[in-house]
């Protein structure tokens, strides 16, 4: 994928649900966005089984990102009862994936009302001006994952929960400026 807005995209209207989606073997040069799974509260639906393999991306702005807050006009600490049109994600796993170039390692943001879950990376390399962000978000793993941020600490969490950081690790420390940072 070359110079267009995302390199795949899943959502925003979710309704109906996906479940089992595999990418793999891709090259993403100059997108906006490498992987983006977005859907908004009201649209409802569980996204499900994705899995991402064996992704190159060169000057990705965003290598990551996946959100069930998109275009709501409310925040994301706001918490809202949960009925049909609560979007739900879960069981997602990225594996095998080199990002240079970019401006932010990714991001996870969730709803308050229901977190993102079950998350893995597995054997991914990260280099950008910023870190990861995880905002709502639980079991949430980092496996042999390496996140380089030119600034500021690799992971910065927010109203997370079991995210497991054990193996995560960076290149690029810097004095002062713990590996994960949390907001809360």
């Amino acid at each position: 994928m070359l110079k267009g807005h995302g390199g795949v995209t899943i959502g925003s209207e979710m309704s109906g649900g996906v479940r089992n989606v595999t990418v793999a073997n891709c090259v993403f040069q100059g997108t906006d966005i490498g992987i983006r799974i977005k859907s908004q509260r009201g649209r409802g639906g569980v996204v499900e089984g994705v899995a991402v393999a064996n992704i190159v991306m060169q000057d990705v702005a965003h290598p990551f990102v996946i959100t069930t807050f998109y275009t709501g006009k409310d925040k994301p600490t706001d918490a809202f009862p949960v009925d049909e049109g609560t979007p739900r994600y879960r069981d997602f796993a990225f594996s095998n994936i080199t990002a240079r170039g970019a401006r932010d390692a990714g991001s996870i943001t969730g709803l308050r009302e229901m977190p993102i879950e079950n998350i893995t990376f597995s054997n991914v390399r990260l280099h950008a001006a910023k870190g990861f962000t995880c905002t709502n978000a639980k079991e949430i793993a980092f496996q042999d994952v390496i996140i380089n941020a030119e600034e500021g600490p690799a992971l910065l969490t927010s109203h997370t929960a079991a995210i497991d950081t054990t193996r995560l690790r960076t290149q690029l420390p810097h004095a002062g400026t713990a590996l994960v940072q949390s907001s809360d």
